[in-house]
């Protein structure tokens, strides 16, 4: 049965999301003439509307290729030509750690710690976390900037699990951000930003014509000082950068933040003041996971 079952999807998105957006389109429309991918026991084409009610079935030899092609593609995109030893970080990674079992580990990132290895970074969340676990994947991603809790996958049934989970939209994020100047708003109320958002080169932007649907709910949790709010955010789409920019766009900063300077206070700052707190999503078994990053000392010292 098909696990998005917020929207319709045609067909060829379902299997996408499912077992990867790298599975070749014409693998798939192969796969259909042929019959190893079906709905309802009947035959079906890409463009097959599917929902919850659905009984989609795939032939057991092309979930084996599927998942040969996942692993393929995320072995190019994660392989590192110039091998280092990351075991020194071990220690480091493993203070990091506030929820383990078989299936997940859950970190309470740092700031400044980059998710994945690049040609600027030096060390990165997806190389010590291979040594810590070989079968380690990333399946949610912060900004090398932001803290706070994040999830990695221990085998690939639960990358594939939660990796289909974010893209349906069905995990709940939360985040604390610092804005200046402070917010003309009594504390608990909240203001919902509705305001499309439009993704170019390493920004994204407010744009009205051809952004995409981006909707953030911030609530006011307190006042610091004369020129500084506390704010917790909820994002209900997943915008690159959609808290900053939605921030922005009514000229407010997360304080440090010298992307999206919509005043000039922001770089003086000495770290940016966005911390993913909160996390809920549910496992394949059924089970909800709820969990909390506490903040770091910075945070209280600035909240007091």
């Amino acid at each position: 049965m098909a696990e998005c079952n917020k929207l319709d999807h045609r067909l060829d998105k379902y299997i996408k999301l499912k077992y990867g957006k790298n599975i070749p389109q014409a693998l798939i429309e192969k796969s259909l003439r042929n019959k190893d991918i079906t709905v309802n026991g009947a035959k079906a084409k890409a463009s097959t509307m599917v929902t919850d009610e659905d009984d989609i079935q795939v032939s057991q030899h092309l979930e084996k290729l599927f998942t040969q092609i996942f692993c393929e593609a995320y072995d190019d995109k994660n392989s590192n030509p110039k091998a280092r030893d990351y075991s020194k970080h071990l220690a480091r990674f493993k203070s990091w750690i506030i929820y383990e079992d078989s299936d997940i580990i859950v970190l309470n990132k740092p700031s400044g710690i980059a998710m994945q290895l690049g040609t600027k970074t030096k060390i990165a969340i997806d190389v010590v976390a291979k040594e810590y676990c070989q079968d380690a994947r990333i399946v949610h991603r912060l900004d090398k900037d932001t803290s706070g809790v994040t999830i990695i996958a221990k085998n690939l049934q639960t990358a594939r699990w939660l990796t289909r989970e974010f893209q349906c939209k069905n995990v709940e994020k939360q985040y604390y951000a610092m804005v200046t100047p402070r917010i003309d708003a009594d504390v608990g109320s909240e203001i919902t930003i509705d305001r499309p958002i439009i993704k170019l080169s390493d920004k994204s932007y407010v744009d009205y014509e051809k952004g995409k649907k981006a909707v953030t709910i911030f609530k006011v949790e307190r006042h610091v000082g004369h020129n500084k709010t506390l704010v917790l955010a909820k994002p209900l789409t997943g915008r690159m950068h959609q808290i900053r920019v939605h921030l922005a766009s009514i000229e407010h900063n997360i304080l440090g933040d010298n992307k999206y300077l919509a005043i000039d206070a922001g770089n003086r700052y000495k770290r940016f003041m966005l911390h993913a707190y909160s996390i809920r999503f549910k496992m394949g078994n059924g089970k909800y996971m709820h969990f909390k990053a506490e903040l770091d000392d910075d945070w209280t010292k600035d909240i007091g």
